[in-house]
């Protein structure tokens, strides 16, 4: 009997760990981040890899030049800013939900991206792409390096 009460107390503490592991407060993604582009594409879907393969070589560096070294500043007042390492910048806003699960980025046009936070670190952050439509995102799973 003394067991079967351990092991539910363990059985307990690892689900809650799990159905918190990806939970975020906004002041924990308060900050700089930076798209880790090599560990993004080797986490791609394999319809995607496939896409991806039958690019051509500069279609790839397009592709890389877009996403390597991107960094996003989110602001505690609900802004951010985005900067390839071309120099280009943009800004918008982000939102994270209520369960701090999901995060949403918005452009100035209230065009919106949402994300699933798939896992989470002091120092990392796994956003997985939300579909909408028939779209999908050849990059669907971004990782992200808190500077």
């Amino acid at each position: 009997m003394q067991s079967i009460f351990k092991y539910s107390i363990v059985l307990s503490l690892f689900f809650f760990g799990l159905s918190s592991m990806a939970q975020m407060s906004s002041s924990q993604l308060v900050g700089k981040w930076v798209f880790d582009y090599s560990v993004s594409l080797s986490k791609m879907e394999p319809k995607a890899q496939f896409l991806y393969q039958s690019m051509d070589a500069a279609r790839q560096r397009k592709l890389e030049q877009a996403y390597s070294g991107r960094q996003f500043v989110f602001k505690s007042d609900g802004s951010m800013n985005q900067q390839l390492l071309d120099g280009r910048t943009n800004t918008g806003g982000w939102r994270l939900s209520s369960d701090g699960l999901h995060l949403e980025f918005l452009d100035l046009q209230n065009r919106i991206q949402s994300f699933l936070i798939k896992e989470r670190t002091p120092v990392t952050l796994v956003l997985e792409a939300e579909e909408k439509g028939i779209t999908k995102m050849l990059l669907s799973e971004w990782h992200l390096t808190k500077q």
